[in-house]
Parts: structure tokens; sequence; C-alpha cells
């Protein structure tokens, strides 16, 4: 079955990983629901996606054991500044969430 992925060929978002030996790229994650919705193929789509109002009842979400690898996220900053209130709550966020993760 045709498999749908997001461009470009190198892209690394969870879930962009090829498995299927033909496939078609599209450069929206909607526009590959719609391609989906029209029987174009499969896609791994973010779940906010899927659940678009446009979308119910058109997509089914299918069970698997396989997981995405974690999605790398990285908090960077100009070097000739500080951080302002809400770019401090965002790094003490993501810090908690990290040690929450590792313990």
């Amino acid at each position: 079955h045709r498999q749908l992925l997001m461009t470009p060929q190198d892209s690394h978002y969870p879930g962009g990983e090829q498995i299927s030996p033909l496939v078609w790229r599209a450069d929206s994650f909607y526009v590959m629901a719609e391609l989906v919705i029209r029987g174009v193929g499969w896609a791994w789509l973010p779940r906010h996606v899927a659940q678009y109002p446009t979308y119910q009842g058109h997509l089914q979400e299918l069970r698997s054991d396989w997981a995405p690898l974690p999605l790398v996220v990285e908090l960077v900053c100009r070097r000739d500044g500080a951080l302002g209130p809400a770019a401090n709550w965002l790094a003490d966020c993501l810090a908690r969430e990290l040690l929450r993760q590792q313990a």
C-alpha cells in the first residue's frame, strides 16, 4: 500500500520513516489527510490533524505496537540577552519534564 510521507525526503519527524516501497510525498499533514480520505494511501498523522473536525468520520486510527522515536526538543535563545519570564517558565517546564522522564 502507498505510504504518504512529509516532504522533504530527509525529514526526521516521528513517523517519517519510509516503511513501504511505494511512497508519495506531501508538504502538509492536512494534504496527507485529504489524500488518505481519497484512498490514495496511508499515513502517520499527528492526532490533532486526524481529529480535525473536517476529517471526523473519514479517518480511522489503526492501533499498532509500533511507536515513533521520541521527538528531540531543544531550547535555544540569543546569547546577547537574558531570558524573559515566558522563556524562563518554558525552560523550567522542559527541565522538570526531562527529570520526570529520567526518573
